[in-house]
């Protein structure tokens, strides 16, 4: 083997192990955040059925992504430590993304393909807006059903199984998809349905739809599934409990005001443009990555889409923009006004998607003319995701480690006091975070400035969702949460 493959595979490998590095160490470092308390104590009075009932009716209609909760919080909710967690969400994430990089990309090097697939999935998670939302219990679905439609489109279109095995896969995955939330649903069943209706317009007029007929049958299943799954979701009882809070625009049989739902959703897909930019030194530094992927893919004599490369691309992009917008507007529809980020992680695996393609395409297309340029860009590429991921590891390790310390002195101060038979109140200190600011801030602020404005947008990025008490109302969610936790007869404050 040459020394220039060597050196490039280790390159490789070195990125993986660091980024992964960093965020196993997040990882060890956390532990239960917010409303997680109170859900592990709700939960742990029911079964993962009754629990997904439960909350259908009185709050909320995502039933599968409940069920899948009440299984993750039986499991977790009682633990003090969820590094557990983290490596098997890793692990989900790598298996999944594996059989892309294996049977789509075609990597054929193993240890390329497994490097590859780990700083990818990886890179996925450190490009999501709230890099918190990975490590927070109760988000454990948002990732979850991400793996679950990587898998149920592998399925579905790559997949060599037999029929009966991808038929099971196919509509376990439909059935958690289905019902997981309002603004992703009907996404997935928009992707599919269009897939399905162009494969079956194409093998029609090729005579061949015979031939696929199985792949078409389980596509139209799927799509049924998640068509009654999302209605039954928008349709639960327990969702006119949930939209009493707030400004609503519209809500399931309620008045549609559309001069505000205009508004709102203009200055929510603007705001949300301005966190995509935000997130760009992501998408840079992977995009050559997936160029030198499209660069082994023509030397591996692997054919793809070689023809109207720009027009090809300029398609992706539009659609990857439409896909946005609705993404962000059916929130705005959801829930009256911009969407919680945590709600959109999806998007940062449909840019990865999206760079991929356009990258596999770029690559391909320049590997003979321009193929020592792509190397050196990926190269480069590699090795400044290394420094990367080893610097916010060293800026962040200390400060996670005091955060960790300070959650388990705060708690164990709770059940010393519980022991002694405490009933009057007790105050406890507060976290104080450290003054990070995230890209999106800094982005804010200067268009601020270009506008002759001198508002500072101060928004603080920490790894986790900060478990920080109120100061003033001891019956508040987070306060009463870990009161029910911990079992005891006495109230707190933060000091």
């Amino acid at each position: 083997m040459k020394s220039k493959e060597l050196f490039i595979k280790a390159v490789i490998i070195f990125a993986a192990m660091s980024t992964t590095a960093y965020l196993l160490m997040l990882g060890w470092f956390n532990t239960l955040s917010l409303d997680d308390y109170s859900c592990a104590v709700d939960i742990n009075n029911y079964s993962p059925l009754e629990w997904m009932k439960l909350e259908y009716m009185t709050w909320q209609g995502r039933f599968s992504a409940f069920f899948v909760s009440g299984c993750v919080f039986h499991i977790w909710g009682q633990s003090v430590s969820l590094f557990s967690w983290t490596v098997i969400h890793l692990l989900l994430g790598y298996g999944v993304l594996y059989l892309y990089t294996r049977d789509v990309l075609h990597i054929k090097d193993v240890t390329n393909r497994i490097g590859i697939t780990i700083l990818v999935t990886n890179i996925a998670i450190m490009s999501i807006f709230e890099i918190s939302t990975f490590y927070w219990l109760c988000c454990a679905g948002y990732f979850l059903v991400i793996y679950a439609t990587l898998l149920l489109f592998y399925v579905i279109y790559v997949a060599k199984w037999k029929e009966w095995v991808k038929a099971i896969i196919a509509i376990l995955c439909a059935l958690y998809i289905s019902g997981s939330a309002e603004n992703y649903t009907p996404l997935v069943l928009m992707v599919l349905g269009l897939l399905w209706l162009r494969d079956v317009i194409r093998d029609a007029k090729l005579s061949s739809f015979n031939d696929a007929f199985s792949k078409h049958w389980l596509a139209f299943t799927v799509c049924a599934i998640l068509g009654i799954g999302f209605i039954a979701m928008v349709a639960a009882p327990g969702n006119r409990v949930r939209m009493q809070n707030g400004d609503k625009i519209v809500g399931f049989m309620h008045d549609f005001r559309l001069g505000l739902f205009v508004k709102k959703t203009i200055i929510a897909n603007v705001i949300f443009a301005l966190r995509l930019i935000s997130r760009g030194l992501y998408w840079v530094g992977l995009l050559p990555i997936f160029m030198y992927i499209g660069k082994m893919m023509h030397g591996n004599r692997m054919s793809i889409a070689s023809d109207k490369v720009w027009k090809r691309i300029l398609i992706a992009t539009i659609l990857l923009v439409g896909f946005i917008f609705i993404a962000v507007t059916t929130c705005v529809y959801g829930i009256g006004y911009y969407p919680p980020l945590r709600s959109m992680s999806f998007i940062s695996y449909a840019v990865v998607a999206y760079l991929c393609y356009m990258g596999c395409l770029i690559g391909h297309q320049i590997a003979e003319k321009k193929s020592k340029w792509v190397t050196i860009l990926a190269v480069c590429c590699f090795t400044g995701w290394s420094g990367f991921a080893g610097y916010e590891f060293v800026k962040e390790y200390p400060e996670v480690k005091r955060y960790n310390d300070f959650i388990s002195t705060r708690n164990a101060l709770i059940q010393q006091e519980a022991e002694r038979g405490r009933t009057e109140l007790l105050y406890v200190d507060a976290y104080e975070a450290p003054n990070w600011k995230n890209t999106y801030s800094y982005l804010r602020t200067t268009i601020n400035k270009c506008f002759g404005s001198n508002k500072v947008v101060d928004e603080i990025y920490f790894p986790y969702m900060i478990s920080n008490l109120d100061k003033h109302n001891p019956d508040d969610f987070m306060n009463k949460g870990l009161q029910d936790y911990y079992k005891i007869n006495f109230k707190i404050l933060e000091r």
